[in-house]
């Protein structure tokens, strides 16, 4: 069975990380004192400029927001692995600080009455595109749960809250 295999691999690499026989950073394990080459300066630069770009409550869609910051492929995936954006779609993303915000808002909103898609529109000034992606990812991971009135928080989002007191990761370079 692939689930067993794999969370005995997984078990297997947390006992080695602490042992300190290997040396995690985020999803990278590798030599304890193996040297880390680290990003470029340009493509540092690169991943800043488009998560700034993202940072707005209706960002422009990732591949133009990429183009326009040069960020290439690796920079968005290695945004992604170290949670600085949030991807909600193949061409939908946020910065982690503003989707957090985003959500933030719709789970206070719908713990007080059902949410309505036109309700956290206005309340968050976006179109219904924006929306619609927020909530449906929420509906998704189990934080909301769409009923016929509206969206009310589902089971994880007691999780969800207290998630939201950790704090967004700083820029890795």
């Amino acid at each position: 069975d692939r689930t067993v295999t794999d969370r005995a691999a997984a078990g297997r690499l947390e006992l080695l990380v602490a042992d300190g026989r290997l040396a995690r950073e985020g999803d990278t394990v590798r030599p304890p004192g193996a040297r880390h080459e680290g990003r470029s300066p340009a493509l540092a630069a690169a991943m800043d400029r488009l998560v700034a770009a993202l940072s707005v409550a209706g960002p422009p869609a990732l591949s133009q927001a990429a183009r326009a910051t040069s960020c290439p492929p690796d920079g968005i995936r290695a945004l992604e692995r170290s949670n600085r954006i949030v991807r909600v779609g193949d061409d939908l993303a946020w910065d982690a600080r503003t989707y957090r915000e985003l959500s933030d808002r719709a789970i206070a909103m719908a713990a007080t009455a059902p949410l309505t898609p036109a309700a956290y529109r206005d309340a968050t000034g976006t179109s219904r595109k924006y929306v619609m992606a927020i909530l449906e990812d929420l509906d998704r991971r189990a934080i909301l749960r769409r009923t016929p009135a509206g969206h009310v928080p589902g089971p994880r989002a007691a999780t969800a809250i207290a998630a939201t007191a950790e704090p967004v990761p700083e820029p890795v370079r």
